[in-house]
């Protein structure tokens, strides 16, 4: 026998006034909640022991109260147009190195090395120029901002960083030049913070001249050349392959020189830059148009924490020692800890690079080293004859 169940008819009036009723439950319900909140939330907070003004605040794109507080609409653009006319002002120390038109991607391009004028005395002007912008040549063609070309005489390369230092007469210059031209003033990178804003000028965006603007966003990292350590500073801004150019801090002083030494794969690349105060030493070997000591190491600090962490001794620890280089001749291994040249303590890169930079090509340098030896140390002190690299 089969027995078959009939659906009961739903009754809608019913169901509407319940879904009615329920509906204005829940208004009522968040009101008495509102109410609550409004007239009685300070009061439970304070018997919690919380202040009303706690709050956490989340801030965007990386901007930084301390070095600048957003404003309005127009306070950022005349904020951003100031940046833009420090940079327009630095057309001024601004050259042109040797602008060579070259076959480029997908048509002819140009190849846009640049330069500061760090110096200027009776006799002679005294420019910084971009990597690369000269390699082995003995003259180089410097394209002043009224658009005169003027023959100068290179003083000096330096092949690991491939940085110039280049010498113009001043009587080569025309009247017009000596009246527009004005001297960089160099500020201290080691003083720089992330979040501070930066100029890009020379080459940054693949053509001479142009500008970009925008936040350091690391001034504590480091890139190794050969016998040096230097702070790397890392920006915002993206850039492109072998790009060419400074950067500014806000005040117009130049801060930074662009470097691809970090580069990886790809095409949109954030620009970086040497911390111009690391290369003071560098710079003035190459105005004397003196030979550069070489040791032949490359090196990067241990500093406290990494002692710490690593149970190892603080100085210079030895990443790598080049082939059939002063410091392989006499016997300086991977993994010894520098600690001292000619009896100077040297427990940091840059402490070693400018003892070394002292000395010249040809004088023998004492490096007092620690040598890893069954999980202790060896004292080794070796004596490194100088060459030129």
């Amino acid at each position: 026998m089969q027995i078959e169940y009939k659906k009961k008819p739903v009754n809608k009036k019913k169901l509407m006034q319940t879904v009615m009723s329920g509906a204005l439950a829940g208004l009522a319900f968040s009101i008495v909640v509102l109410l609550f909140v409004f007239f009685i939330g300070d009061s439970l907070k304070e018997h919690l022991g919380l202040k009303t003004e706690d709050q956490v605040v989340i801030q965007m794109d990386g901007s930084d109260d301390e070095e600048r507080k957003g404003g309005t609409d127009t306070e950022d653009q005349a904020f951003f147009d100031e940046l833009y006319n420090t940079g327009e002002q630095a057309s001024k120390f601004l050259v042109g190195v040797n602008l060579n038109a070259v076959e480029g991607y997908e048509g002819g391009t140009t190849d846009y090395n640049c330069g500061i004028i760090m110096g200027n005395t009776d006799q002679n002007i005294i420019v910084l120029a971009t990597p690369d912008a000269v390699k082995s040549e003995e003259t180089a063609n410097i394209t002043f901002c009224g658009g005169q070309t003027v023959i100068g005489t290179v003083l000096g390369v330096d092949k690991e960083t491939g940085i110039s230092v280049i010498r113009v007469p001043v009587a080569d210059l025309n009247e017009q030049t000596r009246r527009s031209i004005t001297v960089a003033k160099m500020g201290d990178s080691g003083k720089l913070s992330p979040g501070a804003y930066t100029v890009a000028i020379g080459n940054p965006l693949g053509s001479y001249k142009s500008l970009n603007a925008g936040q350091f966003t690391s001034v504590s990292s480091t890139t190794q050349c050969m016998d040096r350590e230097y702070t790397l500073l890392e920006t915002s801004m993206l850039g492109r392959r072998k790009t060419r150019g400074f950067l500014l801090d806000t005040k117009g002083k130049v801060v930074g020189l662009i470097t691809h030494n970090e580069d990886v794969s790809g095409e949109n690349l954030t620009i970086k830059a040497y911390g111009i105060s690391d290369l003071s030493s560098l710079i003035e070997i190459l105005c004397n148009n003196e030979k550069i000591p070489y040791v032949g190491v490359k090196i990067h600090t241990i500093d406290d924490e990494t002692a710490n962490i690593y149970n190892v001794s603080k100085g210079i620890y030895v990443d790598y020692v080049n082939y059939n280089s002063p410091a392989m001749a006499v016997g300086i291994q991977k993994g010894d800890i520098i600690k001292s040249v000619n009896d100077v303590s040297t427990l940091t890169a840059k402490s070693f690079s400018e003892e070394v930079l002292k000395a010249k090509v040809g004088d023998t340098i004492t490096i007092h080293i620690l040598r890893p030896n069954d999980k202790k140390y060896k004292s080794v002190s070796v004596r490194v004859e100088l060459r030129e690299r």
